[in-house]
């Protein structure tokens, strides 16, 4: 029996000795927490200690303004006090029967105010509202402010005729039974430009309206600048623009319609961008609408170069400038694309150049007749013109539906090869962890993604036994002291997010930009930083 006691005692005496170490263990584990904790804190509160100082300080600065501020209100409220209790002693007391009087002559006036319903007040302020400006004046009145006068017009001719380097600039214009006014306002809109250097290619596609031949020969013979060629029968406006693009000698060439309208001074800016920038391949500018009455309205103030737009109309439109050249280089016109051609051009030139301006004036007046493509004269240009932004399209590689929209076109890509897009998330706190790799995979169906969590390896081993099945979620260990701009590096570094990728090297190449905090290198470009903190 004594012996049996002995070896309880002694297992128990064991069992203390195993229990007092788990114990000790566990409470080593904990100060070595408790310890990277502080060093944790340490690091964050000796970051923003220096802030903190510097805020005390504009603290402390505004503390002794606003004390100054009290003193200053103090002084004003007795200030005001006093003034008050002296206009209290001035203030004379009337005798009860003069008070009882006024109050019997206000009766009358108090007794309309209630029985009689209110009369205008003559006195009384009238409100006018603002008067509503009709937008056709007010674009008179732009023009009126912006457009030069006869006087500045003069002033062109001259400046223009001093000039050394003179670019000529052909005019291309076809011609098939033109109304007799509007071919002859057109031609003695050219004739009138304060800029001389310039050629009318005229092409009359076999008109036999005898008054429209009637005023080509007329011009014809009466301005050796107007080059005119007959053609036995009408080849469609492609074809007849390359014929006229034949006749062309200038430095560059200017489509405009047998209809419309130039401003005078419509070629003296073109050639003055030309001159001020050489190197520029087209030129484009502003237009407005020249209604039946003679009234000029609904201007078009363009932006500046936008691929993108054009590809949602031909919003480069008139007045639009080529060098003559780059014309030749693709091809000129082209008849498939019959009343869209100047915008099948204009997509395969801008492929060619990068090189392109716009000329902030309204240099052209487009026309509103029964047969303008502006009031919807012209229902087949719509078919052509989606052909022609369908067949850039193709030609620049590009999968792309194109969709006709009421007033415009639009190219919606097909994107066959989605780019692996990384989103990296550094975090020290498991329920964040467990949280982005649960939610964010639910907040977007793109198919090529991956989520980059760095954290502790500690962090790893319990979250990723938690992760449902085909997440798609990537752990990188950091066991260092909480640092945001390393864990953004160790993310990028270990993600597989897609990149431009450097010429001759597989490499992937950084993006361009500025470092983030503490020296650290910029993601790449399918990369992506979630702040997880």
């Amino acid at each position: 029996l004594f012996g049996r006691t002995a070896k309880i005692e002694e297992l128990a005496t064991i069992y203390r000795l195993v229990a007092d170490r788990v114990d000790a263990a566990a409470q080593v584990r904990k100060a070595e927490q408790t310890s990277a904790a502080r060093e944790m804190r340490q690091v964050w509160l000796d970051s923003v200690l220096s802030d903190r100082w510097k805020a005390q300080e504009i603290m402390d600065t505004q503390e002794e303004r606003l004390v100054t501020l009290r003193w200053k209100v103090r002084d004003l409220k007795q200030q005001i006090k006093e003034q008050e209790k002296i206009l209290s002693q001035s203030k004379v007391e009337r005798p009860i029967p003069e008070k009882i009087l006024r109050e019997i002559r206000r009766l009358p006036r108090n007794l309309r105010r209630i029985f009689l319903p209110k009369s205008k007040d003559p006195r009384a302020k009238k409100i006018t509202p603002p008067p509503v400006v009709d937008p056709v004046e007010r674009y008179a009145a732009w023009i009126r402010e912006h457009e030069p006068d006869a006087d500045g017009l003069d002033k062109q001719r001259r400046a223009a005729r001093s000039w050394i380097r003179r670019p000529k600039i052909s005019l291309l214009l076809p011609v098939h039974n033109t109304l007799p006014k509007f071919l002859d306002e057109m031609l003695a809109s050219v004739f009138g430009q304060t800029y001389d250097n310039w050629e009318v290619c005229l092409v009359d596609g076999g008109s036999d309206n005898s008054e429209t031949l009637d005023i080509l020969k007329r011009w014809e013979a009466q301005e050796p600048r107007f080059h005119v060629r007959y053609l036995p029968q009408n080849a469609g406006i492609a074809e007849n623009t390359n014929r006229a693009l034949e006749l062309a000698t200038g430095d560059f060439v200017a489509c405009v319609d047998h209809d419309d309208l130039l401003a005078p001074f419509a070629l003296y800016e073109l050639a003055k961008a030309i001159r001020e920038s050489p190197e520029t391949q087209i030129f484009y500018s502003d237009e407005d609408r020249w209604s039946e009455k003679g009234i000029r309205h609904s201007p078009f103030f363009k932006p500046e170069w936008s691929p993108e737009l054009l590809q949602s109309f031909m919003y480069l439109g008139h007045l639009t400038a080529y060098r003559r050249d780059l014309v030749a280089t693709v091809g000129g016109f082209r008849k498939e694309f019959d009343l869209s051609q100047d915008y099948d051009l204009a997509l395969r030139a801008t492929e060619r150049t990068h090189a392109i301006q716009h000329i902030p004036h309204v240099l052209y007046h487009w026309r509103e007749h029964a047969a303008s493509g502006n009031v919807g004269g012209k229902p087949e240009a719509r078919k052509t013109n989606l052909a022609a932004l369908r067949d850039a399209m193709q030609r620049r590689g590009l999968s792309a539906e194109v969709l006709e929209y009421p007033t415009a076109n639009r190219a919606r890509m097909k994107i066959t090869n989605w780019p692996r897009v990384s989103i990296i998330i550094p975090t020290d706190s498991a329920s964040r962890a467990e949280a982005c790799a649960h939610e964010l995979p639910k907040q977007t169906d793109y198919p090529a993604l991956e989520i980059v969590l760095v954290t502790n390896s500690g962090l790893i081993a319990a979250a990723s036994k938690k992760l449902p099945v085909g997440t798609n979620v990537r752990f990188v260990a950091f066991d260092e002291p909480f640092n945001f701009s390393a864990k953004c590096n160790r993310g990028a570094r270990a993600a597989s997010g897609a990149d431009a990728p450097v010429s001759g090297s597989r490499h992937a190449r950084p993006a361009v930009g500025a470092p983030l905090c503490g020296g650290a290198r910029v993601p790449h470009r399918g990369d992506h930083v979630f702040d997880g903190r």
